[in-house]
């Protein structure tokens, strides 16, 4: 007969992820409660919070996920069994914040990692994840497109009226003179 505590662990983490689907799961061996406290903050600024884990009720709440959501299974292949201490990070919104946020924490911090992700429907291992977190936020990726789109054609237009501003000063140049010689 299991548990009713474990049960209840089990359906806390299951309506996490997924009342949550951008989540990623994270080491912290030799962490100090401080430190953890001190990443909670930092998390709680950008949105997203960290739940400390029982790594096989995780993994009993993912295997329930992974029957309605195929992509959650995903997870499985790729990061279970979990060993040592896991948290699970959860964001809400833009996970590109609160996944800047840890990362630029465990810069600092280098007893904490990335275990897996799953990030926009698709499941990440800790390199993935790493490489995702040094990439631009997307509200500045938008804003860079949006640059790299709109300068061919400022260019044009700065170009055109260049050349128009200098053929109109040479008329009015070429009108003065008939208009002194005369």
């Amino acid at each position: 007969m299991p548990n009713k505590k474990k049960v209840s662990q089990v359906e806390s983490y299951s309506s996490l992820v997924e009342s949550n689907p951008d989540f990623f799961v994270v080491s912290y061996d030799r962490t100090t409660h401080k430190a953890m406290e001190d990443l909670r903050k930092k998390l709680r600024e950008a949105n997203s919070s960290l739940t400390v884990l029982k790594n096989t009720l995780f993994e009993k709440a993912i295997e329930k996920q992974a029957v309605s959501n195929e992509a959650i299974g995903e997870i499985k292949e790729k990061a279970f069994p979990l060993k040592g201490s896991s948290a699970l990070v959860t964001t809400s919104g833009d996970w590109s914040t609160g996944l800047k946020a840890f990362a630029e924490y465990i810069k600092k911090d280098q007893t904490m990692a990335f275990k897996f992700g799953f990030l926009d429907g698709t499941a990440y291992d800790g390199k993935s994840m790493e490489s995702i977190a040094k990439l631009p936020a997307k509200p500045e990726l938008m804003a860079k497109v949006i640059g790299v789109i709109k300068s061919p054609m400022v260019k044009t237009v700065v170009s055109f009226k260049f050349t128009m501003q200098t053929f109109v000063t040479v008329l009015s140049e070429a009108a003065r003179k008939e208009e002194a010689s005369s």
